[in-house]
């Protein structure tokens, strides 16, 4: 199994805030969280879609093997 991480935690604390605003229903704000969230996202769109860390898992130990040769040989 296969699990990718991006740097999206300030995208993440965003979506958050304007959660709590819908759930506040502070319609008023949220025109101000969108335009946030969507500077945030212009400015930064790489950074959310490239990976910056990948989580592998293998069902068994020739798995690992396999991958270790395929470092070694690329």
């Amino acid at each position: 199994m296969i699990t990718f991480a991006f740097k999206n935690a300030e995208i993440i604390e965003l979506l958050k805030e304007r959660g709590q605003i819908i759930k506040e229903e502070k319609w008023d704000d949220m025109a101000e969280i969108d335009k946030k969230i969507n500077k945030h996202k212009n400015e930064h769109f790489l950074d959310l879609m490239t990976p910056c860390s990948i989580f592998v898992t293998f069902q068994c130990e020739e798995g690992v093997n396999r991958a270790m040769e395929f470092n070694n040989t690329v």
